[in-house]
This record gives structure tokens, C-alpha cells and sequence, in this order.
């Protein structure tokens, strides 16, 4: 019974609180409609991701809208909602923000006025999270915090039209085939090794001023840092994903450097320097949708701002008008506060695989379980399999700490149900079939869940 629209002469604080609650519903992620179990009614906050989808969704409506009164009413709504869920990111205030002078915000200042780019932070080191970008003036929601030139945006574009990179790497690129394609985030990590080479003649060279020249996350791991990490998937993806690089290096860069040495010097393009483009796309780039494509960038300046699952950033957008690239403030931000993007809805071993990091009680951090359905050595398997199916009871279960979902629960009782309890099941009606079965079903579903 929740409302799709909004009366246009509608602006009780009642009814626009309801419209918000069913964009929550039709905004739910899989694992979000999971943990609510069978029924969903009228909901509250859910999770940062679904209100901030929620939030932006109900902005573009009102950006699109004429109708000031709801509006109004909304706006004022959705920023309180906004500035609720972000004020964990505005707990740490540097005092004057402006007085901590050093060289990478010499550098940082400077290119940010050579490029225009008006920002309203700036680098600082000696906070929580190491060196970051914090605001150097009150920032409200909707201002832009960051406005970057799109020439200046590093993608692999730019790397299949340089004048010099682009016959080689069209070539090789034509040359490969669906068992190993090129990628191009490969193009993206030979243009930032190939800038990075013409030092000061690059005009990405404060870019590399700036970047670290080691980074910490899984890929940097030495073999015995890793195996401390034994028993978790991110010893596994590590070891795979490491793999997988290097067969693309010796798969796409020798050739490069046998056909083109002056181009492409070995000492320039080694599996060690690879390595380190790849950490810099890992950990700093961006997709932005732009010209109905998506792009994995590397965006000056913007490449600093550190992850908080309570970001006050919204995702960037492209102005086509201005033809630069911004960065609006999805809620207010204090003048020295730091100012965060929220890279996504990870996992602590994503976050610690391409990162270097993890989030101290991480909401997105789940275990999933499969399910399989009983074969025909069950006489009661085409009853269970009809049963999941008619219900819509999932196999895939997603497992958080301290909570137990009833949809596990529901699932594990039909799987070990007997065939006098499945005819128990099949006689009920309306919502019964979410309740136990028997005394002892029950008990064996727990026993199991348990084990």
C-alpha cells in the first residue's frame, strides 16, 4: 500500500515521507530484499547505499520538476536525510585548514589553479586516514567541490589517439583474441607509464608528483604477509588476479618493446613499473558514464579523495556545456572537515584486496551460502522444487554477523522436510508456509544452521 507518485498540490510532510518509503522498496539491492526475509511493508533508512540512491533519485525528480510547493518540501526532507547519514564522515575538523603548508599542497594549489579546476578542499597530511582532502571553506549540498577539465581526465582513449602510442597499441590490440583480450585498462596503464616517463614534458607531470610511489594493497603483498590472510578468499583472488597480469604483460608489452624500443624502453615499461600502474587504476580510478559509454578514469586532483561509506561526495558527472567534469557535495561538509567519496558497496576483503584498507564494522560484509535442490534421490523432490519455486524461496543466501534471515530459515526447513511434513506445507494457506512445519523439523533446521 505505498505510493508510486506524489500529488502535485500534495505537500504533507506525511505523504512525501511515504513516497520515499517505497522508493527504499524499489531501490532495495538483492542482499538489501534478502534481509527483510518474505515480506516487505513500509520501511525506514535501510542502508547508506539504498538512501543515497533514494536521495539522488528524488533530486533528479525534483531537478526535472515544476512544482515548487512539493518540491520545497521534499528538498528539505532529502537534505536532512542527506546530512543524517553523512555526518559520521564530518566527526574529524582540522582548525584552519589553510595554515598547514607543505609540499604536496604547494603542488596540489598549484595545479589546481593552473587547470581552473576551483576547488573547495585541499591536500592535508597528519589526519585519521594519512593525507587527504579536506574542505577549506563551510561547502552546502549541490556545490560543486571539484570541477575538472575533461582534456585533463587520463582514460584509454587518449592512448588509442597519441601520436606515438596509438599505431603500436591499435595493433597489438586488433592483433589479440577472445581467449586474452586487450583491455583498456591495459591502454590506461601504458599511457600512465608513457606520460610518467616524459617527466615535466607531461602535462600530467604534478600528477605524478602526487602519486605514491609504493602502495599497500593486496597485489604489494609479500608471500608471507599473505599467507597471514590463510583461509580467506583474498589469498585466492590475489594469487589470480596477480596471475592475470602477468600473463597480460608478457602477452602485450615484449612485443611492444622489440617493435618500438624507442617508444617503449624496457627499463621504463618493466613487470615492476606495470605492476604499479596497475595499483594506481586499483586504487584511484573512477567510472564515469560519458557520451553513453563508461570510462575508467584517472581523475587529477580528485584521485585524493579517501573512501567513507558516508562520503559527502555525489558521484561525478560530466557537464557537457562547460566540458569539465564535476564533483557536487551530496550533503554540507564543515570547513576543515576531510571530505570523502564512497568508492562503492564493498566488502572488507574487496577494500583490502584493491585498497589497502578495511572498514572497522563494514555493513556490506556478508558470507554467501548455496543452496542446492534435492535430486530424485528424495521421494519428496518435486514437492520441495515446487515449493521454491511458487514461493520465489532463494538458493543463494547472503550471511551477516549476529542475524539470522528467515528466507535461510524457510529454505532449511523444506530441504529437510519429510514427506508427511511437506504435505503439512502443501495444505496451508495465505502465509502459513513461512511458519515451522513440526517440533522436530524445526529442531533439525536449527541443528543444521548450527553445524
Amino acid at each position: 500500500q505505498l505510493p508510486l507518485t506524489i500529488a502535485i498540490d500534495e505537500t504533507s510532510v506525511t505523504e512525501i515521507e511515504k513516497f520515499i518509503s517505497s522508493l527504499r522498496v524499489i531501490c532495495l539491492s538483492a542482499s538489501e530484499t534478502y534481509s527483510f526475509g518474505p515480506q516487505i511493508t513500509q520501511i525506514g533508512f535501510v542502508s547508506v547505499r539504498n538512501e543515497r540512491i533514494v536521495i539522488e533519485t528524488c533530486r533528479k525528480m525534483i531537478r526535472d520538476s515544476r512544482h515548487s510547493s512539493v518540491d520545497l518540501a521534499l528538498s528539505r526532507i532529502l537534505d536532512g536525510l542527506a546530512n543524517q547519514i553523512c555526518s559520521v564522515a564530518n566527526t574529524v575538523v582540522i582548525q584552519n585548514p589553510l595554515q598547514h603548508i607543505s609540499a604536496e599542497r604547494e603542488i596540489f594549489d598549484q595545479w589546481a589553479t593552473e587547470m581552473n579546476a576551483k576547488p573547495l578542499v585541499t591536500v592535508c597530511s597528519g589526519i585519521p586516514s594519512g593525507r587527504g582532502l579536506v574542505a577549506t571553506r563551510e561547502i552546502h549540498i549541490g556545490e560543486t567541490i571539484l570541477e575538472i577539465p575533461l582534456h585533463m581526465v587520463l582514460r584509454a582513449e587518449l592512448a588509442y589517439n597519441d601520436p606515438l602510442l596509438s599505431e603500436p597499441i591499435n595493433r597489438i590490440r586488433e592483433s589479440s583474441d577472445d581467449t586474452l583480450p586487450f583491455h583498456d585498462d591495459t591502454a590506461l596503464m601504458i599511457l600512465l607509464l608513457h606520460e610518467r616517463r616524459l617527466g615535466e614534458g607531461s602535462r600530467w607531470y604534478r600528477l605524478f608528483q602526487l602519486l605514491p610511489k609504493t602502495y599497500d594493497n593486496a597485489l604489494s603483498f609479500e608471500e608471507e604477509e599473505l599467507v597471514l590472510l590463510n583461509g580467506t578468499s583474498v589469498v585466492r583472488e590475489t594469487r589470480e588476479s596477480f596471475h592475470h597480469l602477468y600473463i597480460h604483460f608478457i602477452r602485450f608489452i615484449p612485443p611492444l618493446l622489440e617493435a618500438h624500443p624507442d617508444v617503449f624502453p624496457s627499463d621504463i615499461f618493466s613487470w615492476e613499473n606495470f605492476l604499479w600502474a596497475r595499483n594506481v587504476l586499483d586504487t584511484r580510478c573512477v567510472t564515469i558514464e560519458w557520451n553513453g559509454k563508461n570510462h575508467t578514469c584517472v581523475i587529477p586532483l580528485a584521485d585524493m579523495f579517501n573512501h567513507n561509506t558516508h562520503g559527502q561526495i555525489s558521484h561525478p558527472t560530466v557537464d557537457v556545456a562547460k566540458n569539465v567534469l564535476i564533483f557536487p557535495a551530496f550533503s554540507g561538509c564543515a570547513s576543515g572537515s576531510e571530505v570523502f567519496l564512497n568508492y562503492g558497496s564493498l566488502q572488507n576483503h574487496q577494500l583490502l584486496m584493491y585498497y589497502g584498507f578495511i572498514e572497522q564494522n563494514n555493513s556490506f560484509d556478508t558470507v554467501q551460502l548455496q543452496l542446492e535442490l534435492p535430486d530424485e534421490s528424495d521421494t519428496s523432490s518435486h514437492d520441495k522444487i515446487t515449493h521454491f519455486h511458487s514461493h520465489h524461496i532463494p538458493l543463494v543466501h547472503h550471511l551477516q554477523p549476529r542475524h539470522l534471515n528467515p528466507w535461510l530459515l524457510i529454505a532449511v526447513r523444506v530441504l529437510l522436510a519429510t514427506p508427511q511434513e511437506m504435505a503439512i506445507l502443501k495444505s496451508r494457506e495465505g502465509s502459513g508456509w513461512m511458519d515451522s512445519i513440526s517440533s522436530e523439523n524445526e529442531k533439525q533446521a536449527v541443528s543444521t544452521l548450527l553445524s
